[in-house]
This record gives C-alpha cells, sequence and structure tokens, in this order.
C-alpha cells in the first residue's frame, strides 16, 4: 500500500517539521491508517525493525521496493589522527549501514521538498 499526499497521511503528520519523527509517531500513524490496536501495530513495527537488523546482521543487504535498499559496508582499518594532539592512531575496520533511496522515494521527497519551498516560513 503506497500512501499519498491526497489521504493525508504525509501531510498531516510531517508538514512543517524539523525534527526527527520517533518510532511511537510511526506506530501511531500506522494504527490510525490501518485501524489496529496501537498494541499490535507497535508488535508490528518493532517485528519489521528487528527483522531489518538481524537481517542486516546476517545478509548484508536488505532491498525494498520502491523504497530503497539497505547494506552493510565494510570500512578497512586504517590509521587516523587526533586533530587535536596530532598523534595517530589506529582506527579498527567496521561495518557500517548505508542506504540508497528507490526512485519512489526520491520522488516523493524531491515532491515534498519543493511544496514545502512554497509554505510561508516563519520569522525567528
Amino acid at each position: 500500500m503506497v500512501f499519498t499526499e491526497e489521504e493525508g497521511f504525509f501531510s498531516s503528520h510531517w508538514a512543517d517539521r524539523e525534527i526527527a519523527v520517533t518510532k511511537k509517531e510511526i506506530i501511531e500513524i500506522v494504527a490510525q491508517r490501518t485501524r489496529q490496536k496501537k498494541s499490535h501495530t507497535k508488535t508490528i513495527v518493532e517485528c519489521v525493525f528487528d527483522s531489518f537488523i538481524e537481517t542486516l546482521a546476517r545478509e548484508r543487504r536488505i532491498e525494498v521496493r520502491n523504497f530503497g535498499v539497505f547494506r552493510v559496508k565494510r570500512t578497512p582499518a586504517r590509521v587516523g589522527r587526533n586533530p587535536v594532539t596530532k598523534e595517530s592512531a589506529d582506527v579498527p575496520a567496521r561495518n557500517i549501514v548505508q542506504f540508497k533511496a528507490g526512485k519512489y522515494m526520491r520522488d516523493r521527497v524531491a515532491k515534498g521538498a519543493i511544496a514545502a519551498e512554497k509554505l510561508p516560513r516563519e520569522n525567528g
């Protein structure tokens, strides 16, 4: 299911926000849209997030059509430098999660950014 601005999903919950949306807010929005109890929705949302984490740890890649691709990239060990003391320090290799937005998301975010530019800004 794809939610559109016309359905009020995006505009009523995230319009004019400059802060991050919390997991609690996502649960509330999904519960409202699906007409499910928040407790049931919370279980599902947390299960989805846990599944993403477990899959990335094991498989290292998740592709969600119309959304994007999450993948784990291994950064090699390197020698870093403390900018204050100029001392060298070994930085160990590590795994980082990267996300590349899918076409639908890129287009939708770009459209939302254009709409946001037309909104009057508050002074202050």
